[in-house]
């Protein structure tokens, strides 16, 4: 790949197509030679990394609004995007065999329990795509106001070229933490999640739980789902519970335009 100066212009790029691929990248322009078909048959390998490419990306466009914006709410590591994150934990997931339909709530109602400081979480959850409760993990992350962001720690990545070590990031996981209990209404379409703490609202978030110990282990280092932060969504659903057959999820997200 090469960066292009001098006021290349992409009126010419009609001129490159079959012999130079050129496009931006990163608010450069860039160029590199056009992919050509392979000289030999794939290896098992490439197999399977392409075939683990293709089941991420039908994962991500299978998703629906709620999963897009909530993710492009979450705070990313520096110089990245929430794309960076979603495509690194697809893949990593999609690669173990961790790759689950995550739960899409369209409203949370979330109130305080009397006796120890507890709060529950009614999550109404869209129908479609189906999940399975027994492959998917739950976990909350109280808090009292402001939403909270996806945190990161540094993680060097080990080179055999160039230099030795070169730096990365990690979803810091040490926030999450395990309800107090997560139950599933297949009828009502209903999560309720109980945790034990004295803020008001939580932060909900689907992991894989399928497999507690896939390979790469890092399959296990990100959720499923974006946060679903309590606090921004409505306590009930915009119509009506559970849906009606032939319901549009449209009808359900008004309030989602203000975040888009």
């Amino acid at each position: 790949m090469a960066v292009l100066t001098g006021g290349t212009s992409f009126d010419v790029v009609p001129l490159f197509r079959g012999k130079v691929d050129v496009y931006k990248w990163r608010g450069k322009i860039v160029a590199r030679r056009w992919p050509s078909p392979p000289r030999y048959p794939p290896t098992p390998g490439t197999i399977l990394t392409r075939t683990n490419m293709q089941t991420a990306m039908h994962f991500y466009t299978a998703q629906l609004d709620v999963y897009d914006v909530m993710f492009a709410r979450t705070l990313p590591p520096a110089h990245r995007d929430w794309m960076d994150i979603v495509r690194r934990a697809t893949m990593l997931q999609a690669t173990a065999g961790v790759l689950e339909q995550p739960p899409m709530p369209v409203a949370i109602d979330v109130h305080i329990l009397a006796g120890p400081p507890r709060i529950e979480a009614v999550c109404y959850i869209w129908p479609t795509p189906a999940w399975n409760d027994a492959t998917v993990h739950i976990q909350v992350i109280p808090y009292s106001q402001t939403p909270p962001g996806f945190r990161y720690v540094p993680r060097p990545i080990v080179r055999t070229r160039e230099n030795p070590f070169k730096e990365d990031w990690a979803l810091d996981i040490s926030p999450f933490k395990d309800p107090t209990s997560a139950v599933w209404d297949p009828i009502a379409y209903t999560l309720t999640i109980t945790a034990l703490t004295d803020l008001q609202n939580i932060s909900i978030t689907a992991w894989p739980g399928s497999n507690p110990a896939p390979t790469p282990a890092d399959a296990n280092q990100y959720p499923l789902s974006p946060a679903y932060d309590s606090s921004l969504f409505p306590t009930i659903p915009e119509a009506a519970w559970p849906p009606p057959p032939g319901a549009k999820l449209a009808d359900y997200i008004h309030w989602l335009d203000p975040y888009r």
